[in-house]
Order: structure tokens, then C-alpha cells, then sequence
């Protein structure tokens, strides 16, 4: 709700130091060198074009004060470099400016000068009197100025909509906001716009008047407050840009409207021209929102600044969510940062306020734990209590400071850009060259926020784009406005000469913050030119591929010695420039399955290429045993499961099967399909790619508990190609929990010959000679084929380890092998288990209780090194008995690597506290690292942990390593390139070394 918080002030222990926070140390050193520029300038846009050049050069500004002072980091000397180029520029300065000694400067200048001054001596420990205000001393005299919600009219709670433009519209950040969302979270660049009322006598007597040293007192506070916020976000994330509008005329005196200040602020407003709009609020957003395009800024909101200098003060609200907050000039700048707080949704967190542990605010939806009423989490300092600094962890969540993975970047800009290429056409392409077009976005992280229009925002820019063709190296893309700056660019790039063949194009985009692309955008095209009589030559040089295929395809190219020639796709031949012996990386990006198909799930998701966002409370695709809703699976005892919407968590997923229909004239598709849910906007729906996407070509399913079949015509409706895809495609934006979509039993066939049957459970014949017996196929048709292919193998585990000995693996902390004692979880959450999954020992951190607070670093459980070089489709799986805090103050993560240096994260906990009660089955997919690889690691992270709250911490048993037996054998290094295997007695040989026992051990699953 849009409630007025007013500023409840106890008896403080004024430790009136600069308070940097917790940033690095190479932060505090930026901020404790800032240095000011003085322009003899005088409009606002000649003043930011000088503000960008030197952006340009390195400078960092974090307060601008147009259209003359800029005050900021500059750690090559651009200020400097610039000045001596630039006479516009006539001060540049690290030390207090020498104000007696100024001629030519006007006297609002000197009073930015002079906040510069004091700045200079707060970083020294020196606190000016005029700038101190009161903080202490307020008992008795401060009131709350709460305004119950059946007091304020509906649109003063929730500003209107319908009559405000698009930010889209405008030609500045932020992506996806609109004209409402003038602070959704405080990273980036926001414009403060101070407001100092004067009454001209016309309705109330004027005996509020505004001195030269009152102007400098509220100058000085303000300009302190957000240097203050700036440094304790720490990162140099925040850059501010003011206007100070002194003596705005009203016909009252503020003073005496404080708690009906509408009537002087509608009018201060409409005489700006925002006489259109509704409220007091509804005016002060829309000119926030003018004030961010003039300033080109992402946020804006206005300090209303009263004279209370013959009456007295100490009051101060603001609006949660903006777009103003109220102070009078005998407030201590920390109450303006209190108040600042609530403009980018920080809740109140004093006794008197009426909060409680479990209200959530803010762009991440996060609790309000550091709350004086009940039994919080904490209890501790905080600037959303008695403005005892510093914002503690739980206000920094609500106004978007929390760093999810600590990579040094807020969650909420910490997300990765998207590109889409437009498929090209015609294909075939009758040129060897040939020119694609697309556009790059950047993606916003979804707004959880229960008191905002919950719009998704992204303050992020796309700063590069490249592609690449068949594993090939980068290319940059050409922007088509010619410069990569903007949340969204169109951009283009020509392919060089390509020989006929078949080719995977791919697109990636890199935005600001150095975050590039992970799901690439891309096109299959087929190059069919005409012959020629030229030899094309070939462009590059061999390289060998970085990584392998996640599935095992056979390449395009064949290793050579000696003086043949390598022939590439589509036949057309060519002599190597270069010397030595060439690898060619593998063409196909991903397992294309052959016609007819049949998979039930029971051996996994392999076949489907899977993507998933959102945070559910359970793998969010996985093949199932444990259906909820009372649902069995169609076939067999596993189905494809596409993850749950719980707790507000907004969730997205799709399954994708790509799948060889060229040539095809007769083919459908088969499958059952269910939703166990309610209504809304929850649901699954089938799309199909056959050159262009089509969408919900089935209906959407968004309800029922029953499974539904369908049968649909793939031949008559769409186009056959090599590449068909076929993606269910399951979402969930809801406040319930519901337990998600499933999908079972799916088969392409040609419906003119029999259904393909679904083996549930292969067998195979073992002897002691190197001879296969052949196993039935899952895929296979009525008569089963005598040549034995991949689709005959199953998974296998050969690595297991439950725990009944001590492996030996490495152990850094408190990480230990043994018998857990049941303790723990006596501030938060549960205790340790009492015994592992199956047996006695685990292994555990702190097997006798909780981990510790503050620890700094993250110590892990390491296992020894295991073979997968003769496996493909590799996963990982394990038991675990987890109790941690939000990652957003104590982590937890699960690793890989295949070579025990360079490590992969394959999960961490989220941003809700994990309470597990019961074992819990947790299963990966490892197969990018760990296929083909002849040594892989585990390890299990504990830490980094914030300063308060313990739980029970992790604990580990049941380890299986599973996959497929792979066809080929693991790659030797640089020259050499996997060469299939044609005989069946390799494979043979390779079984019979595996206990039988082990051979086909299913994988534990939940139960």
C-alpha cells in the first residue's frame, strides 16, 4: 500500500562517523578520492554532453549539479586531460575549494562548492554543526504521521495508469518501465530534485523565510545523505543528479500544512504544468518522470524541503515507492536517508510503526526480518529503525542491493541479454554468402513486488553482439544505428563464403556489465550454390574444439595425414593454406533424433534439450516418479515433469526434442499431457519451430487433473525438415502452489505403419565372450533392426557411493565423515538428521550442529577424480539434508570440473531460506563437462555466511555418477579428433568389465 511511513526517532548514540558500508576496498579508496570539476557553462545539455565526453575518457561521475559542479571518481586523470583541452572546464580539484579567492562565481555555485567542502571534512571525521541537524532529543516532541489506508483516496495509494505514457515512448531508460515506476530499485542513475517552498502571503501570513545559510544548511544535508547511500551501496552503482529549486512560490506556508502538504504541493505542481493529472502524488510522479528524460537518468524523486526554522520540526514521511519524500530544515541527513528508503520500498522496521517479520516489499519481494515486533531473524542497527546506519541486509534486499551469487553485481542488473536471428530465407541458399538481420535485448529480472506495478525493468544496455558459425570463433555484429548502446539493437552481419553444406548460425550478446549471452539465438541454413569452377580457399585456421557435442554425433570431417584432402559438407574439396594436421570442429550443435521416435522418460531427460528459469522448490524439469495430485504415469513409472509455481515464484520452462523429418510425407505426433492446477495464468502449451515458430498449436492447457491424448498432424501442417523441433513449453505466474504440468509417453511415427512400441525396461545378455546379444529397441518398430545402435544402451551407474565407509574425499572447515548427531536448528530452521539417507554416516558440515556466522570464505567437501571418458549424458545425483538461509546472506553451492581447476556451478541455494525435514533427492544434469572427460570432481560449497542467524547447514549421502556408454573413445588432446567405432566387440569389451549388478542400477529417485 501507499502508506505515508513517518520517521519514529528514540533516544541515539549519535556515532556520527562516514560510513562506508561494506564495500571493497578498492570501493572505498574510489570514494575517498573523488575529485570536483568546475564548467563555466549554463544550460543543462551542453553541461551533460560534457559529462558523457568525460564518461568517455573514464571518469565516473557520481554527483552532478548542473549545469556547473560534477563530483566523481577519476582514475586516469581525465578531469585533467580534459580541462587542458577544454576551457570550459575551470577547476579540477581533489582539495577544498578556496571560496574567498573565487571571482566570477555565482552564489549558488559557492554553495555547491561549499558541500564539497564539507564533504571533504565528514571523510576526515569532521561533522559540521549547520549540517548535523537534530536526531536526539525527540521524545515527547515526535509525532507519527501515519495515515490509515481508509483515509487516502484510491489514487493516492496506487497512482493511475491509464492517462500516463509509456516510457518506451521516451528515449531513455529504463527498459520495461513505465511512467509510474520512477524508483523500483536503487541501482543506476537517479535525478533528486529539491523542493523549498516559499509563501508569498496570498492565502496563509508568511512567517517562514528561507536565509542564505538555511539554503547552504539543506544543501549540504542533502548532497551528504546520498554521498553517505552511495557509499555504503559500495560498488559505485549509484550516480545522483540534483536540482535544487529554491523559494518555489505557494500561496501557504508549508509549516502549517504538514499533514495536508497536498494543497501547497498540487499547487507548486501545477504551476510546473501537471495541473492535468489527479493527486499530489500523481503531479510529483509525472514531473519525476520529466525530470529522469531531461536528466537522462533511470529513477527520480523529489525532497519537498519545509522551513521550520520559527516553529520547530523534526517531522519527516515519505510514500513507499515514491515519488516523494517530506523533511523540514531541522532534520539530520540521516533522516533524509531513512526517508529515501521508502522511495525505493525499504519498509519501517520500529516497534511503533505496526511491522511485522513477515511483510515483504520491494523489487525482490523480501521479508522484513530485521522488524522490532516478533520473533524477527534479527535485531539488529539499521537506518530503517532509528537511522542508526548502516541499511541492514533485509532493507537492502527490499531495495535491491542483494548480490545472489556475489559476483560484485545486484541481483537485479545481474542478468544476461538475448538475442533472436531472423531465420534466413530462402532455404536452401542459392549464395555461398549470404546476410542475416536481428535484434538483442537485454532481459529483465521478473518483479516480485507485492506493493509496485510489478513491471519487469531492466536498466542494462546491450554493449556488443557477435555470431558464429558451425563452433566456430566470434564475429562481431554491425549495429544498425552504429552504435551497440540502447536495451534493445537491431544489428546485422554477412557470412563469408561458405561451400554447400549445412550450417548452425549463432548469436550471442554481451550487455554493460560484461554479462554475456547463455542461450544463444541461432538458424539452421543450407547452402546449395551452383557449381563452381573456382577452388574456394578456405578462410581461419584449424583449430581444435574447445569442447565436445553434448551428445555424440558424427562429424562432418575425418582426421588426415599426409596429403589427402578433407572434404567439408556438401563434397565440395579444398587444400589447407596451412601446414600440420587439421582438426575441424564438429558441425551439429545438438542430437538430432531419427524417425520414428518414442521416449516415456524412463531412463531420464536425455534426449530433450531443457531450459528453465524462476525459483521452484523442486528441479524444475525432470523425469518423475513421485507425481503429484494422485496422477500414476501413462507409461512406465516416469514422466516428464515441468516444475511448480510456488509462493508468488514465477516459473518458465521448455522441454525441446529436435527430430530428422525431411522427406517426410506422413508423420504425427502422439503424446499425453496434464496440468494439475487450478486456473489463471498457469499452464503448458505446444509450439513447433519448422523454419518459423508456430505457437499453442494444440490450445493451451491451463487446467484438470486427468490426462488428456493427442494425436496432431505434423505432415499435413507443417513444413519437414532436418531440424524439426518440437517444445512444450510450460509457465506459472501465480500466488498458489500448484503442483505443475507433466507430459508422458511421446512418439513421432508415420501413421501408415504400427505405433513404435515403448520398451520399459531393456535387458541385454552378458557372456564371456566379446560377442552383443542384441537388446530390444525402445524406438523400435514392429521388426526390431539385428544392427545394435545407441538408443540399445542404457543408463548406467558405475560410480556409487552410500556412504557405509569412508570414501576419503577432501575436506576443507567444518566439513566431516561420520554419524550425524541430530543437533542444530536452534535459531532457525531444523536439525541436523540423526543418520544418513540409507546407513549410518554421512558427510556433513558440522555433523554436531550449525554453521558458523561470518565466515568469509567457502569451504568444501571435494571428491576424488572420476573416469567418464567412455560415458555421454552424464548426471549427477545425491541425497542431501539442508538447512541455510537465503542465499542473499549465507550460500551454499554444488560444483564441477574436469580437471580440478577450472570449476563449474551447477547450483546454489536460492533466495528463500531451505528448510529440509527429510532427506531430499537432487539430481544433475552434467553432461557439458563431464562427457568424454577422463577425470571429473564434485564439491560441495559451506559460505560464505553474513553475521547473524545459524542453521543446520548441509549434509550429503547416496552419490551416483550415471550415464550412457559412449560410442566413441575420449579425444587425446590437440590433432585428434574422435573416430567412430564401427565394430560391436569394442562396446562388448568395455560392458563386460562392469559388474552386472551395476550395470543397470536405476538411479534413486525420491520417494
Amino acid at each position: 500500500m501507499y502508506n505515508k511511513k513517518s520517521v519514529n526517532i528514540g533516544i541515539w548514540l549519535i556515532i556520527i562517523v562516514f560510513v562506508f558500508g561494506i564495500p571493497s576496498a578498492g570501493a572505498i579508496e574510489k570514494l575517498r578520492s573523488n575529485t570536483l570539476l568546475m564548467l563555466d557553462v549554463n544550460d543543462t545539455p551542453t553541461f551533460l554532453k560534457i559529462c558523457n565526453d568525460l564518461k568517455k575518457l573514464g571518469f565516473i561521475a557520481f554527483h552532478k549539479i548542473p549545469p556547473h559542479i560534477v563530483i566523481g571518481y577519476d582514475p586516469g586523470n581525465a578531469a585533467e586531460t580534459f580541462r587542458q583541452n577544454d576551457s570550459r572546464v575551470t577547476m579540477v580539484t581533489s582539495e577544498p575549494a578556496n571560496l574567498e579567492s573565487l571571482t566570477g562565481v555565482g552564489v549558488r555555485t559557492k554553495m555547491f562548492l561549499n558541500a564539497w567542502n564539507t564533504m571533504l571534512l565528514i571523510k576526515q571525521g569532521i561533522i559540521p554543526e549547520e549540517i548535523q541537524g537534530e536526531l536526539e532529543d525527540h521524545i515527547g516532541r515526535q509525532k507519527d504521521y501515519f495515515i490509515p489506508d481508509d483515509q487516502l483516496k484510491w489514487s493516492e495509494r496506487k497512482p493511475e495508469t491509464k492517462s500516463m505514457k509509456l516510457l518506451k515512448d521516451f528515449t531513455v531508460p529504463p527498459f520495461g518501465a513505465e511512467m509510474p515506476d520512477t524508483s523500483e530499485f536503487y541501482i543506476g542513475d537517479v535525478v533528486v530534485t529539491v523542493i523549498c517552498p516559499e509563501s508569498n502571503g496570498a492565502i496563509d501570513p508568511n512567517f517562514e523565510n528561507w536565509t542564505p545559510a538555511e539554503e547552504t544548511a539543506i544543501t549540504n544535508r542533502v548532497i551528504q545523505a546520498y554521498e553517505e547511500i552511495m557509499t555504503e551501496e559500495g560498488r559505485g552503482l549509484l550516480h545522483y543528479t540534483y536540482e535544487f529549486m529554491y523559494h518555489e512560490p505557494t500561496s501557504y506556508e508549508a509549516v502549517r500544512h504538514w499533514m495536508s502538504g497536498d494543497v501547497w504541493i498540487n499547487e507548486i505542481m501545477n504551476n510546473h504544468g501537471y495541473s492535468a493529472f489527479g493527486s499530489a502524488i500523481e503531479k510529483t510522479r509525472a514531473f519525476c518522470n520529466d525530470q529522469r528524460v531531461n536528466y537522462n537518468t533511470h529513477w527520480a524523486h523529489v525532497v519537498y524541503m519545509v522551513d521550520v526554522s520559527s516553529t520547530g520540526g523534526q517531522r519527516a514521511y515519505a510514500y513507499l515507492g515514491g515519488p516523494y519524500n517530506l523533511n523540514d530544515t531541522e532534520d539530520h541527513y540521516s533522516v533524509i536517508m531513512h526517508e529515501t528508503g521508502h522511495i525505493f520500498y525499504a519498509d519501517d522496521e520500529y516497534a511503533s510503526s505496526g511491522c511485522s517479520c513477515t511483510d515483504r516489499s520491494g523489487y525482490l519481494n523480501v521479508e522484513n526480518q530485521n522488524c522490532e515486533n516478533g520473533p524477527c531473524v534479527t535485531h539488529g542497527p539499521c537506518r530503517m529503525i532509528y537511522n542508526t546506519p548502516p541499511y541492514c541486509k533485509y532493507s537492502q534486499g527490499q531495495i535491491g542491493w542483494s548480490d545472489y551469487d556475489r559476483d560484485g553485481l545486484p541481483d537485479v542488473i545481474d542478468t544476461f541479454p538475448e538475442t533472436t536471428l531472423t531465420p534466413y530465407l530462402p532455404d536452401p541458399s542459392p549464395a555461398n554468402s549470404i546476410t542475416y538481420t536481428g535484434s538483442a535485448s537485454v532481459a529483465p529480472l521478473k518483479n516480485h513486488n507485492p506493493n509496485g506495478a510489478r513491471h519487469d525493468i531492466s536498466i542494462n544496455t546491450i554493449s556488443e553482439v557477435e555470431y558464429r558459425i558451425n563452433y566456430g570463433s566470434w564475429n562481431s555484429a554491425t549495429p544498425v544505428d552504429s552504435a551497440f548502446d540502447e536495451s534493445i539493437e537491431d544489428f546485422t552481419f554477412t557470412t563469408p563464403i561458405l561451400p554447400n553444406g549445412v550450417y548452425l548460425v549463432e548469436t550471442r550478446a554481451t550487455n554493460n556489465y560484461g554479462n554475456v549471452e547463455k542461450s544463444y539465438g541461432y538458424d539452421y541454413v543450407t547452402i546449395m550454390a551452383a557449381p563452381s569452377t573456382a577452388v574456394p580457399t578456405p578462410t581461419g585456421t584449424w583449430h581444435t574444439p574447445t569442447t565436445l557435442p553434448t551428445r555424440t554425433s558424427t562429424p562432418y570431417f575425418t582426421n588426415y595425414t599426409g596429403t589427402k584432402t578433407p572434404t567439408p559438407p556438401g563434397g565440395s574439396t579444398f587444400t589447407p593454406t596451412n601446414t600440420g594436421t587439421p582438426t575441424i570442429t564438429p558441425t551439429s550443435a545438438v542430437a538430432v533424433q531419427t524417425f520414428p521416435f518414442c521416449d516415456s522418460f524412463e531412463f531420464g531427460m536425455g534426449n530433450w534439450y531443457l531450459n528453465a528459469a524462476g525459483l521452484g522448490t523442486r528441479p524444475f524439469i525432470a523425469a518423475d516418479n513421485t507425481l503429484e495430485g494422485g496422477l500414476t504415469p501413462v507409461d512406465g513409472k516416469y514422466a516428464a515433469y515441468l516444475g511448480d509455481a510456488y509462493d508468488a515464484i514465477d516459473c518458465e520452462g521448455t522441454m525441446d526434442l529436435f527430430i530428422n523429418l525431411a522427406g517426410k510425407t506422413s508423420a504425427v505426433l502422439d503424446f499425453w499431457w496434464v496440468v494439475h492446477a487450478g486456473s489463471g495464468t498457469r499452464g503448458i502449451q505446444l509450439d513447433i519451430h519448422d523454419g518459423s515458430w508456430h505457437y499453442d498449436v494444440n490450445g493451451w492447457k491451463y487446467k484438470g487433473s486427468t490426462w488428456e491424448h493427442h494425436v496432431l498432424d505434423l505432415a499435413s501442417s507443417f513444413t519437414m525438415k532436418a531440424n524439426f523441433l518440437i517444445r512444450f513449453h510450460s509457465f506459472f505466474t501465480d500466488t498458489e502452489h500448484w503442483e505443475g504440468s507433466y507430459v508422458d509417453a511421446v512418439c513421432i511415427y508415420d501413421p501408415l505403419t504400427p505405433k513404435p512400441t515403448i520398451i520399459l525396461t531393456p535387458t541385454a545378455t552378458l557372456t564371456p565372450t566379446p560377442t552383443w546379444t542384441s537388446t530390444p529397441n525402445i524406438f523400435s518398430t514392429n521388426t526390431p533392426s539385428p544392427t545394435p545402435s545407441p538408443t540399445d544402451l542404457t543408463f548406467y551407474c558405475p560410480y556409487m557411493v552410500d556412504m557405509s565407509s569412508d570414501p576419503g574425499w577432501t575436506v576443507e572447515g567444518d566439513w566431516a565423515y561420520g554419524k550425524p548427531l541430530g543437533m542444530g536448528g536452534t535459531e532457525k530452521g531444523y536439525h541436523d538428521p540423526a543418520s544418513g539417507f540409507t546407513g549410518q554416516n554421512v558427510y556433513g558440515y558440522n555433523l554436531a550442529g550449525d554453521y558458523p556466522n561470518s565466515m568469509t570464505n567457502r569451504y568444501y567437501l571435494t571428491t576424488r577424480s572420476f573416469n567418464c571418458s567412455m560415458l555421454e549424458e552424464v548426471n549427477l545425483s545425491f541425497w542431501r539434508y539442508l538447512n541455510v538461509e537465503s542465499c542473499l546472506f549465507d550460500q551454499v553451492t554444488v560444483e564441477i570440473s574436469n580437471d580440478g581447476l577450472k570449476w563449474v556451478e551447477v547450483w546454489r541455494n536460492d533466495i528463500d531460506q531451505m528448510t529440509d525435514n527429510s532427506w531430499v533427492y537432487q539430481e544433475f544434469d552434467i553432461s557439458s563437462v563431464a562427457d568424454y572427460a577422463p577425470q571429473v570432481y564434485i564439491r560441495w560449497g559451506m559460505g560464505p555466511t553474513d553475521n547473524s542467524v545459524r542453521y543446520s547447514g548441509f549434509n550429503i549421502d547416496d552419490f551416483s555418477i550415471c550415464g550412457k556408454p559412449a560410442l566413441s573413445p575420449t579425444p587425446t588432446g590437440s590433432g585428434t579428433t574422435p573416430v567412430p567405432v564401427n565394430s560391436v566387440r569394442f562396446l562388448v569389451i568395455i560392458m563386460l568389465v562392469i559388474p552386472v549388478s551395476m550395470l543397470f542400477a536405476r538411479r534413486k529417485r525420491s520417494l
